[in-house]
């Protein structure tokens, strides 16, 4: 059953009734339907209770996208608990699909178009010039170990770059953000915490990745992934009714999953080198 906290008003998840902690503050309530000590007592809400009316990118009319995309924005990244908290977990996918696309492609597509305007062949040059004058006699086995890297630190032309910024990286952000929304469901299905299906969990994707704006500023993508991680826990979390750790299980389980085989591919490696090294 569906609970409200008295102090912190957050929807949890409550097992049975009775004394029981609140998921969200950790606040000690009573859930109707046992006997127990005088508590504060939770109010049973339904499935279908509304929370809240949908984000400004969802209503209708707005004043605008652009105004409407901003203020999302803004609640998501400086309200979210509030924002994932009111967020209806049956909507349209339209806008909150629309609303990931453009975040992606600011943060990625518009951090490519910056890096070719603020670097240049020559620049490149005289770094790999330096570099190739300190490694002396090693600087050809280096060159030739490294020659796939090093033709990515060279800048793209400038055709390449906006073909890459207009026309790939949406697609690249499509995949992105239905394979995030496909994984963290399964296991939150695995789990036995999605009460709402998956169309909650991806439109609590869609919102969450609204940290990766930051992306576009240099050094801006190690911050905006981790800032992302923990909201995506907290908007799972939020519109599924479910604890926090459920939420972090869903976000990060992929990542252990997919470490965990890539640790056991290097370790096969090894184990196939060392044996035909000793001619077994």
């Amino acid at each position: 059953m569906l609970a409200r906290c008295p102090h912190c008003r957050q929807v949890f998840t409550a097992e049975a009734p009775g004394e029981q902690a609140c998921h969200h503050c950790g606040q000690r309530v009573l859930v109707p339907g046992a006997a127990a000590p005088p508590l504060a007592q939770a109010e049973l809400v339904t499935e279908s209770a509304p929370t809240a009316e949908p984000p400004p990118l969802e209503r209708t009319p707005h004043s605008g996208f652009a105004n409407a995309y901003l203020q999302t924005l803004h609640d998501v990244l400086l309200q979210p608990r509030r924002f994932f908290s009111a967020l209806p977990p049956q909507g349209p996918s339209g806008p909150p699909l629309t609303f990931a696309i453009v975040t992606i492609w600011i943060g990625s597509g518009l951090s490519q178009i910056l890096g070719r305007a603020f670097s240049s062949p020559e620049s490149v040059e005289k770094a790999m010039q330096a570099l190739h004058d300190a490694l002396g006699s090693n600087a050809a086995q280096f060159e030739q170990q490294m020659q796939p890297f090093l033709k990515m630190l060279k800048p793209q032309p400038w055709p390449t770059v906006i073909a890459w910024s207009l026309f790939a990286m949406p697609v690249i952000a499509l995949v992105t953000v239905y394979g995030s929304a496909l994984l963290s469901h399964f296991f939150l299905v695995l789990s036995k915490k999605a009460p709402r299906g998956f169309q909650a969990t991806f439109r609590a994707t869609c919102y969450a990745f609204a940290p990766w704006v930051i992306a576009a500023i240099p050094l801006g993508g190690l911050p905006a992934l981790v800032w992302l991680i923990v909201l995506m826990s907290l908007a799972l979390a939020a519109v599924h009714g479910v604890s926090r750790g459920a939420g972090v299980w869903a976000v990060l389980a992929p990542y252990v999953l997919l470490c965990g085989c890539a640790c056991a591919a290097m370790a096969a490696a090894a184990l196939l080198g060392v044996f035909s090294l000793a001619g077994m």
